[in-house]
Formats: structure tokens, sequence, C-alpha cells
């Protein structure tokens, strides 16, 4: 027999070994995994914290300190976005950050209450994983004395688990907007775009700025992408370029923007009237300044 005949072999005697110690050995004992309604929690808030699990795991790795400091800021933002923050804890699970409230640093997330005596240790322990997992249990709001559930992403890294928890509901637009079978490619396509001018910006603001503004341009030709400074001031427009100097910060659109300016990115959707219609637009910040671009409903 040849030596990879006789490898694939071997490895097809371990697959079925394998899937008979999985139904026959201790795993079979156990009770039914618990099933988890994801469709109960808003998807982008999921996408976001899983992004800032990510994110706090990369600054954590490149220093402890500032990061555990960032996370307790309660104005960052990129550890805070509405009720997600972020919770770190070693391998005995004591809280080693937690981004909404800092005095719990040294409490171990064991000691946590459930009022539905669901096992909340067990819970945080079930998520000790490389790879990320959703658990959910109960939570008891201390305001209002009121309980309800929380959905919680986890990941480990370097023997620290990162969390994000989040409350059920779908956080809906602002309008509704709806789209033909090609919005999909439109949004991607948004996204990508508004990554490539950050990416730009962070090399060469001025050049990026006018490439933006220069309708001979061809870097940005075919979008509606906008850059906005902290002080909503519109700094380049690539439709509307006599918009720049335009201070948004008293607009509806311009505080809707200000209040969606994530550095993970976020849609919002306004009205911009009879003549140009709705718009739905992709937003990010970063480095102070806010990135968008705008898509047509339909």
């Amino acid at each position: 027999m040849r030596w990879y005949a006789w490898l694939g072999c071997v490895v097809a005697a371990g697959a079925l070994g394998a899937l008979a110690y999985a139904q026959e050995g201790p795993d079979a004992q156990q009770e039914d995994p618990v099933v988890i309604d994801l469709s109960a929690y808003d998807p982008e808030q999921r996408r976001i914290a899983q992004a800032m699990v990510d994110q706090a795991i990369a600054a954590f790795a490149l220093d402890v300190d500032s990061t555990v400091a960032a996370i307790a800021d309660a104005d960052s933002l990129l550890y805070r976005d509405g009720d997600l923050f972020v919770i770190v804890a070693d391998q005995d699970m004591a809280v080693a950050a937690h981004g909404n409230s800092p005095g719990a640093v040294g409490n171990s997330l064991h000691n946590l209450t459930d009022p539905a005596d669901s096992h909340i240790a067990e819970v945080w322990d079930s998520v000790w994983n490389p790879y990320g997992k959703w658990a959910e249990y109960e939570y008891v709001d201390p305001d209002a004395g009121e309980s309800e559930k929380r959905l919680v992403w986890a990941k480990t890294r370097s023997g620290y688990l990162f969390a994000v928890g989040m409350s059920p509901g779908i956080q809906p637009m602002d309008l509704e907007c709806e789209f033909t079978i090609d919005a999909p490619h439109r949004q991607l396509f948004a996204q990508n775009v508004v990554d490539r001018a950050i990416v730009d910006f962070g090399i060469d603001p001025p050049s990026t700025l006018k490439a933006v503004i220069n309708q001979s341009d061809a870097t940005y030709a075919d979008t509606e992408l906008f850059v906005i400074d902290s002080d909503m001031v519109i700094q380049a427009h690539r439709t509307l370029p006599g918009a720049v100097g335009f201070d948004m910060s008293e607009s509806p659109i311009g505080q809707l923007i200000q209040n969606n300016s994530s550095p993970y990115g976020k849609w919002v959707q306004y009205d911009l009237g009879a003549d140009v219609g709705k718009r739905h637009t992709w937003v990010k910040y970063d480095s102070g300044y806010t990135f968008g671009v705008m898509t047509a409903c339909g």
C-alpha cells in the first residue's frame, strides 16, 4: 500500500472514531445546548460588538495600561457605543477592565447574580474560547430594578477574556428605504470608498481633500463622498463642492451623522427632500474626521 493510501485510511479511521466518540461519549450524556435567538438582537450592534472585542484585543496586546484607561473612558468611541462597552477578565475571571463600572476592577465575574438562576458563572466560563462565542444571561438593572436578557460576545487571547454585551431589540432606521437587487453591491462600494479615503487621508490629508472636490480627479469619481471634521464642518464634498465650510452641527442631518460616527462604521438614512430624495449613507469616524458616502434609495 502506498504511503498516501495508508495515510488516508488512518485519517478516515480517526474521523470515524471521533464521530463515534461524539455520539457515544460524554457529550451524549449532556443536555442539549442552549439555543440563542440572535434575531432578537440588532445585527449592527452584534457586528460592532465583535469588532470592538477585536479592537480591544489588538490594543491590549500593545499597551495594557492605556487600553484599560481607554475602556474606562465613557467618551471613548472605540470602546463605547450606546449600551455597548468592553469587559476584560483574567483566567480567574477577575475583572481587569470594565467600560461601564471601572470600580468593578478586581471583582470576579463569578460573583454576578442572575435572577433567572441560569448559573451566570457557567455562562462566563462557557465563552472562554479563542474564536469567539455568543452567550445569553439575565441581567438586573441596578437603577430600574428590573431584569432583562443580555447577549454577550466574548473571545479569549493570551490568558484574558474580552467581552461586549448588549440588550435585545432592533434599532430601526430613521426612515424606510427600499432597495433594488443591486443594493448590496452599492453598499459594499460605499464602504470600500470610505476605507480608501481614510487610508489616503492618513497619508496625505490636503491631497485627499483636493481629490474629493476636484471633479477632474478620477480617484473618487461616481461617488457621493464627503469629509466632515470634529466640529461638524464640511471639509470636502464630491457632489456639492460649494458646501465646503458649511457647519452641520445645528442641522438635523449633521446631528444624525454625529450621533452615528463610529470607528466601526454605521449606516444612517435621511431625506434630502423631493428634489434629491432619500439617502442611505455609510459613515465612519477616524482620527477626528467623519467620512461618508451617500447612496440613493431604490
